[in-house]
């Protein structure tokens, strides 16, 4: 931190505690957040049978990167699509996306889904909401990470 001030005192910029601190709370910005009344119990309850089991991750849910029907695409954490329209209700952050395919135009489409991150066995995953958009023409395809919150599986 010292040496980050040392450098913006050097180039002229001032830097204050207040602009210090909103620095560090931009992982706050980015963490999903439940709407009234939902909890990770509901996230569990979507993702059980196929993604859960046993109160545990049924396999390794890992980044990708790969080719997928020939387009370069990396993700983190395995996607989820069939699952996203169920999940966007439950958090303040997705609640008003009424579709996976936010934008489209002739050149590129833009979709949003969720993604799930752990380890097989595991009693908690990462849930991630990314957006990814590919282009007409261009052989990969740009994701980002949106929003993400650590869900614990409950047990018992």
């Amino acid at each position: 931190m010292k040496k980050l001030l040392s450098l913006l005192a050097a180039t002229g910029l001032v830097a204050t505690s207040g602009s210090v601190a909103v620095a560090c709370n931009k992982a706050d910005q980015n963490s999903l957040t439940y709407v009234e009344g939902k909890s990770d119990k509901d996230v569990v309850e979507i993702l059980k049978n196929e993604y859960i089991k046993d109160n545990k991750l049924i396999e390794d849910y890992k980044d990708f990167d790969g080719d997928l029907e020939g387009v370069k695409f990396k993700t983190e954490g395995k996607l989820i699509p069939d699952e996203s329209k169920y999940l966007m209700p439950l958090f303040n952050n997705t609640k008003d996306i009424k579709s996976t395919e936010v934008s489209s135009d002739e050149k590129s489409t833009t979709y949003r889904f969720f993604s799930i991150k752990g380890a097989k066995d595991d009693i908690k995953f990462d849930l991630i909401f990314l957006e990814y958009t590919h282009s007409e023409g261009v052989a990969s395809v740009e994701t980002k990470t949106l929003f993400k919150t650590t869900v614990n599986i409950p047990q018992g």
